[in-house]
């Protein structure tokens, strides 16, 4: 299969391998450093650990094929990953099999604002494509107006969804988008 590639302002999207996890990791858990400030409790945010979450992304990619085209990472020209996408069928009990998702996309907070998340989307969202899904869908805080404007701005659109759940302690609600492939 062939490595999907995009550059776009020094970085370069490319399909994630069994190296890149630790990154993978520390750029999960900054970002939502990052990112969650007064949405999730401080004290949930720090203490998020890297190892931890590295235990978690272990497990969950254990029966993986390396490189793996569900794992997008954006790589600067200095080789660091600084973002990562994962593309994967809809988790949703309501979802038909024409129904992709994409599960998280992160990018460190000094990437933002540059086209990297777009580059990002776009390999998530080709991906998905090419595994034959008609319609994607992701789940975001119904708090993080950052991130819900970026996916508006790529054609994503709430479609009425939305469930509760608890982060830290803290009650919280996510929407679901969805955008036609």
């Amino acid at each position: 299969m062939a490595e999907n590639r995009e550059t776009l302002a020094s970085v370069l999207v490319r399909p994630g391998l069994a190296g890149d996890l630790a990154a993978v990791a520390e750029v999960h858990v900054r970002s939502w450093q990052e990112t969650y400030v007064s949405q999730v409790p401080q004290e949930y945010l720090e203490d998020l650990s890297v190892e931890g979450r590295l235990r978690g992304w272990a497990e969950m990619t254990a029966g993986w094929e390396w490189p793996n085209p569900d794992l997008h990472v954006l790589v600067d020209d200095d080789g660091k990953v600084v973002g990562f996408a994962t593309t994967s069928p809809s988790r949703d009990s309501d979802a038909s099999d024409s129904t992709g998702e994409v599960p998280s996309i992160y990018t460190r907070k000094d990437a933002w604002g540059r086209g990297n998340g777009r580059a990002l989307m776009t390999a998530a969202l080709d991906r998905l494509r090419q595994s034959g899904y008609e319609t994607a869908t992701l789940w975001v805080l119904d708090t993080n107006t950052r991130a819900r404007r970026f996916y508006e701005a790529g054609g994503w659109a709430w479609d009425g969804t939305s469930k509760g759940h608890q982060i830290g302690g803290a009650a919280v609600t996510e929407l679901r988008y969805r955008i036609i492939l």
